[in-house]
């Protein structure tokens, strides 16, 4: 009799680990079009063998784990690509903050240009030494006029006012931007959402 329950449960264990293996690709070919989904693999293995007076009887079949099928240079490259991702998505960001704060935007050639919205149009270092020269050219074609004297002195004013509200600006956006760098430094990273249920591993029986 003892021979027939070793039996018996080394079937049992057998049927419970191809029920790992089964289920194992049912769960692989439902994700056969999920892109952040990798195939798994049912890793198969002995619980060894007892010693009986009939002689030694197998343990029975287990289903130890069930593994991804992965290739370590493509999740290097994929982890090395999320993170330049991350790393531009924040800089372009921040250069958004700044031109923000300088009044200008930058064109795809490289040549900057003062913010024409209407909101901003009268604001910006760069529509305020715009001013300063008009005025130094007004200046310049009649210096003893007082009006253009008068005009001069507010430019320059109105320049050294920019300049002032914009080192400002630029100073919270780089407190705001060390805030923003501790606080992607301390979090926890969040695994990739994987839609897939692993099969329960079962529980051998001796």
């Amino acid at each position: 009799m003892p021979g027939l329950y070793a039996a018996l449960n080394s079937s049992v264990s057998a049927m419970a680990a191809q029920s790992v293996a089964i289920a194992t690709t049912g769960n692989n070919l439902a994700n056969v079009n999920n892109a952040s989904y990798a195939r798994e693999t049912v890793d198969l293995g002995d619980l060894g063998e007892v010693q009986t007076p009939s002689g030694p009887e197998s343990m029975g079949l287990v289903a130890k784990s069930v593994q991804e099928v992965r290739d370590s240079l493509l999740d290097s490259q994929v982890r090395n690509a999320d993170s330049q991702v991350s790393y531009y998505s924040t800089l372009q960001g921040a250069y958004q903050q700044a031109q923000s704060a300088l009044g200008q935007t930058v064109g795809t050639d490289g040549t900057s240009s003062t913010d024409t919205d209407a909101s901003v149009s009268d604001s910006g270092i760069g529509a305020a030494l715009d001013g300063l020269f008009n005025s130094f050219q007004s200046y310049a074609a009649d210096p003893t006029n007082s009006g253009t004297q008068q005009a001069l002195l507010q430019s320059a004013s109105t320049l050294t006012d920019e300049l002032q509200s914009t080192d400002s600006s630029l100073a919270q956006i780089q407190t705001g931007l060390t805030t923003q760098a501790q606080g992607d430094v301390t979090r926890p990273r969040t695994p990739r959402a994987r839609t897939r249920s692993r099969p329960r591993m079962p529980t051998a029986t001796r």
